[in-house]
């Protein structure tokens, strides 16, 4: 059964003494433990705050506490809410991380349609010129704000063309007198479109207002057609949806998504705050023909010819760049700074680009092809290249087949091993040397002149035999068998004296 002050509470929500929540009805509030605890509800003394009774104690002295809703929804319906201990008859923090009831998303959309009800904060909407240009210059970033043309000898801002009085810009103030939030409406068909700055809030004011969201929110919606000053462009503002414009045949006003007796049709989807005849260049934002324009195919943007002249073509990946994109000259060619970092080596000897395949690696020293056949060679035993102070020669092969080879000195010093005759320079593959009977080792030059009597004979004999064994297989190669059957002429028996 409800205690004293339990009643006391009902009885003020029936008596209209409390205003409800806007999520009263909800489900998630419906089957919580909050709402028969909390007994939660407009503040009377601050509406932008909720009021709740925090426990038992609380509720029989009649002690609210006051708190901001999305603070409230955080702490009992977010992630790693409060529980209620029945034991202490208080809400406390589990030990355990319980789930969230209600996601970020949805506290902030709550939190925010609060505000839209309650804050002392209402909507306000900016059909001036000058209102419109103060809400833009003054609050969240935008690529329009600041962005002005001359109009009849005088800077106008490039959103002033809202200024028709089909269209408004709402918005919504800070606390320190700041716009939090704003949006461009229809204030026929009262649809708006993006929202900028504080979403949830702005919304939610919106909606109650009666406003819906659409893509195509301003179709219909006349703008300004201020022809700048010295050009043949208009003045327009970027619209969300790069949507369509039409210019009036008296040349007054455009109308979105286009109107009857339009003569001409135009794109506002240009960040530059102008339309007209031909190409708005990408980089000085004027007006050119379409003919005499160039395609800067690397940043995607037409450029008009006079800036063109900042440009190079890269004749490594066929795109223009701007100069500031220049990398260097490789063999005479132009490369922009991506591609001579990712394809080019700059050559330590001449000091010049080369594309990666025209160079070599020269013991950690990048060498251009035509440096590195100046001023290194390559191993014949491992491959490398090599500074030419490293370069030895190698006898290699055997006997009359012995050449002499370029080495490195390392190769040299791990797989060739000097003659030991004194008048003889050569370091020899040490695979290709011969030793005499005392073991040392030689050329194929020296080791004859180093043989002994006896380790001549024997290497004439081995090379004698070689040459029969040899001669030999020749022979048993060229042998032909005699066709079958074979004749054998067999002597008669002798016979046998008695």
């Amino acid at each position: 059964m409800p205690s004293e002050w339990q009643q006391r509470e009902r009885y003020r929500f029936a008596n209209g003494a409390y205003a409800d929540l806007p999520w009263k009805l909800e489900d998630w509030w419906q089957t919580s433990a909050v709402q028969f605890t909390h007994y939660a509800h407009v503040s009377a003394s601050d509406p932008s705050k909720l009021a709740y009774t925090i426990d038992y104690g609380k509720g029989i002295s009649d002690l609210q506490q006051k708190m901001k809703p999305g603070k409230y929804l955080r702490k009992y319906f977010g992630e790693g809410r409060e529980c209620f201990d029945v034991a202490l008859m208080e809400w406390t923090r589990s030990r355990i991380k319980l789930p969230a009831i209600l996601s970020e998303v949805e506290i902030s959309q709550w939190s925010s349609r609060y505000a839209a009800l309650h804050e002392s904060n209402p909507i306000q909407f900016a059909i001036t010129a000058e209102d419109i240009k103060t809400v833009y210059t003054t609050g969240p970033r935008s690529c329009m704000a600041n962005k002005h043309q001359r109009i009849d000898g005088v800077n106008r801002e490039v959103v002033e063309a809202y200024s028709y009085g089909d269209v408004a810009v709402a918005w919504l103030k800070k606390p320190d007198g700041g716009i939090r939030a704003r949006s461009v409406v229809n204030l026929k068909s009262k649809l708006y479109n993006s929202v900028y700055g504080d979403p949830p809030r702005l919304i939610a004011a919106l909606h109650e207002q009666g406003y819906k969201h659409s893509h195509r929110a301003l179709n219909g919606c006349r703008l300004h057609a201020w022809k700048i000053d010295g050009d043949s462009a208009y003045m327009v503002p970027w619209l969300d949806g790069e949507q369509n414009i039409g210019l009036s045949e008296c040349e007054t006003h455009f109308t979105v998504g286009g109107g009857r007796g339009d003569i001409g049709s135009f794109s506002a989807s240009s960040t530059s705050g102008s339309v007209g005849c031909g190409e708005v260049c990408g980089r000085c934002e004027d007006h050119f023909p379409e003919d005499r324009g160039i395609w800067i195919e690397s940043i995607g943007e037409m450029w008009c010819g006079g800036c063109a002249e900042d440009t190079f073509w890269c004749e490594h990946c066929d795109q223009r760049y701007p100069d500031d994109n220049y990398g260097g000259s490789v063999s005479d060619c132009s490369w922009c700074q991506s591609c001579l970092e990712d394809d080019a080596t700059h050559c330590e000897k001449c000091e010049e680009y080369y594309a990666d395949d025209d160079t070599n690696n020269v013991e950690g020293t990048s060498m251009c092809d035509d440096c590195s056949a100046t001023h290194a060679f390559v191993c014949d035993r491992c491959g490398d290249w090599k500074h030419d102070e490293n370069q030895r020669q190698v006898l290699t092969g055997e006997g009359s087949k012995q050449t002499i080879s370029d080495w490195c000195e390392g190769c040299s010093e791990e797989g060739a091993i000097a003659c030991e005759a004194t008048d003889c320079d050569y370091r020899v593959d040490s695979r290709s040397t011969a030793e005499n009977d005392a073991g040392n080792e030689y050329c194929s030059d020296c080791i004859d002149a180093h043989r002994s009597t006896r380790e001549r004979l024997s290497v004439e004999w081995d090379c004698a035999q070689a040459l029969f064994l040899k001669r030999r297989a020749a022979r048993a190669t060229n042998y032909y068998p005699p066709k079958w059957p074979i004749r054998v002429w067999v002597p008669p028996p002798i016979a046998r004296r008695e």
